[in-house]
């Protein structure tokens, strides 16, 4: 859906005005949504959106794409050429999107005639300005939308032209309620004015965007996560995932949760064409991207499970660690003794091993934990190695 308005003005009608010419003339063709992966419970996340211009006049301010209702602690904003955009105030463009609402519905009105019709969707003003704010506002879209099925019905009973024109204006209402439904839409003013059939390239992020990841014993035995992550395909044309693991872990195989068969599921042998051991980028036909809106707007929440693991090389250095310092034990038993040479030797090749492994690990965070866990076992299989021995 199109969002956004033409030009900044003090005046708050103006403002209502340029709101409504951007929700006509500019639109969002392509959006990229990037997860970056630093530890188990960080995973930064940015939005890339390529706007375009339909209208004749050039346009200053763009909106975001809708955003949940969530605490956050900072939107940052930046156009193609990397300066930080401003984000306009939630409460101004309320106002104006309150005022566009009326106007909609005095458009509707006008061509009904009938105090009846007047009467009844009185209430619709009230639960504007209760919808068009920050907090629990589900009650009242369910109000609107009721009241917006009595509209409907009226409108059927008009003339062709004026039944058109109120089909259109109570379709844009309709867009502008419930969209407020646990999100809100942010506006930005860009430092250029984008001219009439030009294209501009907007990306954001938030600060406290978090999908923690679970840890599990896999992980700590095999140095394999398999984190999933959900799909948030927007009202556009074209989709695409990019996911970037943590360093140290390598992707080596992925799978869809809850998502319509698509070419990539019927064809499994292309999958190695989506991903390589440090990148998984993906993008969706227009038609899948319907369905997977679709299917989020029915309840089903699709995901993509990424399977990870720690570096091959690395893994076999910890396993190494750990013969190193059996090996003592193992000596023990085929011969019947060990010397202490020998024990100490075992011991400094795996202290060699472990510590290089260690250093590789130490800028790496999900690798770095799953040293320090090797670690742990490393001195508790020398304890009991030590125990053993000494019974023996």
């Amino acid at each position: 859906m199109i969002l956004g308005w033409v030009c900044l003005t003090n005046n708050s009608n103006n403002l209502k005005d340029t709101i409504e010419s951007a929700f006509l003339f500019s639109e969002t063709l392509r959006f990229v949504h990037s997860l970056k992966i630093s530890s188990f419970e960080n995973v930064s996340e940015s939005y890339t959106q390529t706007y375009t211009n339909l209208g004749e006049n050039s346009l200053d301010v763009f909106h975001l794409l809708p955003r949940r209702r969530v605490t956050q602690r900072s939107l940052k904003v930046f156009d193609e050429s990397g300066s930080r955009l401003a984000v306009l105030p939630s409460y101004r463009v309320h106002e104006a999107l309150i005022k566009l609402s009326d106007d909609y519905l005095d458009g509707i009105l006008a061509h009904l005639g009938s105090d009846e019709a007047g009467e009844k969707t009185f209430g619709l003003r009230f639960l504007f300005r209760r919808i068009f704010k920050y907090g629990e506002n589900e009650e009242e879209i369910e109000k609107a939308n009721q009241l917006f099925n009595y509209i409907s019905q009226c409108i059927e009973l008009l003339a062709p032209v004026p039944k058109q024109k109120c089909i259109e204006l109570l379709l844009q209402l309709e867009y502008l309620v419930n969209v407020q439904k646990y999100h809100y839409v942010p506006f930005v003013e860009l430092e250029k004015s984008l001219d009439p059939g030009k294209h501009c390239v907007i990306t954001y992020t938030v600060e406290t965007t978090k999908h923690p990841i679970r840890r599990n014993l896999s992980f700590y035995v095999k140095g394999e996560i398999r984190p999933s992550f959900y799909l948030k395909p927007a009202f556009v044309r074209s989709y695409h995932l990019e996911i970037i693991p943590p360093k140290g872990l390598e992707i080596y195989n992925f799978e869809f949760n809850n998502v319509e068969e698509t070419n990539l599921i019927r064809n499994k042998s292309e999958k190695s064409n989506y991903f390589d051991k440090e990148l998984f980028y993906i993008s969706f036909s227009p038609d899948e991207t319907k369905k997977i809106r679709k299917g989020i707007d029915e309840g089903i929440f699709p995901t993509v499970t990424l399977f990870m693991r720690i570096n091959r090389l690395l893994f076999c250095l910890f396993l190494l660690v750990h013969i190193a310092i059996l090996s003592p034990l193992l000596v023990k038993a085929l011969f019947g003794h060990v010397e202490l040479s020998q024990f100490v030797a075992s011991l400094a090749l795996g202290a060699t091993i472990f510590v290089s492994a260690s250093i590789y690990s130490m800028d790496k965070k999900i690798v770095l934990e799953f040293a320090l866990m090797h670690l742990l076992i490393t001195c508790t299989l020398l304890v009991i190695e030590l125990g053993i021995l000494m019974l023996i």
